[in-house]
C-alpha cells in the first residue's frame, strides 16, 4: 500500500536528517518527490487544456528542472493564473480524495505547494526579465 511506503520513506527521511546523513536523505527526498510526481501525474484530466498539460509536464519533469520548464511556460503561451489554477484543482483533489492526514495525503500536497511556489517564482522572474531587470 502507498501509505506504508511513504510513511516508511517519511520516517527513513526524519532518521537520516537528525542522523546528518544528508546524502541519503537527499536521496529519500527525491524518492518521495518521485512518488508524489508519478501519483499526481496518473490523475485523469477532466480536459485537455494548455494548463493541465503543462502541469503535468511539470510534475512528470525532476523538481531541478522546474525552473527552466516554468520560465519556458512564462515566456509561451501559457498564463500565471491559468497554471495556478491547475495546481489549485489538484491540490483541491488531493486533499477531499485522499485520506486526511495520511502521508500521501501530506508528500502529495507539499510537492504541489512547492510546484506552485516555483511557478510564482518563475513568472515574476520572467516579469522582471521583460522589463529589463534581468539578465
Amino acid at each position: 500500500e502507498a501509505e506504508a511506503f511513504v510513511a516508511t520513506a517519511y520516517a527513513w527521511l526524519r532518521k537520516c536528517t537528525d542522523d546528518g546523513q544528508d546524502d541519503m536523505a537527499q536521496l529519500l527526498q527525491s524518492l518521495l518527490q518521485s512518488y508524489a510526481a508519478e501519483a499526481l501525474a496518473a490523475e485523469p484530466e477532466p480536459e485537455p487544456e494548455p494548463a493541465a498539460a503543462r502541469v503535468r509536464g511539470l510534475l512528470l519533469a525532476r523538481a531541478e528542472q522546474w525552473d527552466v520548464l516554468v520560465l519556458e511556460a512564462a515566456r509561451g503561451a501559457c498564463s500565471e493564473e491559468a497554471l495556478m489554477q491547475e495546481i489549485q484543482r489538484r491540490m483541491e483533489s488531493t486533499v477531499l480524495q485522499l485520506a486526511s492526514g495520511s502521508y500521501v495525503q501530506r508528500v502529495q500536497a507539499e510537492y504541489l505547494h512547492e510546484l506552485s511556489e516555483r511557478v510564482k517564482a518563475g513568472f515574476q522572474r520572467a516579469r522582471q526579465e521583460a522589463d529589463g531587470g534581468g539578465e
